[in-house]
């Protein structure tokens, strides 16, 4: 069976440096290391804010804001209802996350190749996974907490 009936079949896409992503999972998974980015703020055509900063933490929370400021940036994929990887250049990629009007696009400026990043393996649980394993004995405010980067403490 070839990769394309397999795709078909299972509905397991295959997405190479453009495409759209609509699972919460798989969008935690491709932003949460990328490190340095140039960010752009567009409601419909208009530009409200732009900048760069760090991506300092990416989860899923149902109640959590996304919040860019200091330079860094708190991203809640909860608040999108998909991510589009567009083609940026002759080598990188783009990652608009996109709510109704609103696109917060995010354009890696760091190379992990060229910088010797190491990217770590995290575990992704999401806030209504880990409410459940704990009993529903956490506030949404202390799930919030559990996922600050450990990281960031500068």
């Amino acid at each position: 069976m070839s990769c394309e009936e397999r795709e078909s079949r299972n509905r397991i896409p295959c997405i190479v440096d453009e495409g759209i992503i609509a699972n919460r999972r798989d969008m935690v998974r491709v932003l949460r290391d990328l490190g340095h980015v140039r960010y752009a703020d567009k409601i419909g055509d208009e530009i409200r804010a732009e900048g760069e900063g760090i991506v300092s933490q990416v989860f899923t929370h149902e109640a959590a804001a996304t919040i860019v400021a200091n330079k860094r940036l708190y991203v809640n994929v909860n608040g999108f209802d998909y991510m589009r990887i567009a083609r940026v250049g002759e080598v990188g990629a783009a990652f608009d996350l996109v709510c109704d009007e609103r696109t917060l696009r995010l354009e890696p400026l760091s190379d992990p190749l060229r910088d010797g990043q190491v990217i770590e393996e995290t575990t992704y649980v999401s806030a209504e996974a880990l409410s459940g394993l704990m009993g529903a004995q956490l506030s949404e405010e202390d799930l919030a907490e559990l996922f600050q980067d450990e990281d960031s403490d500068d």
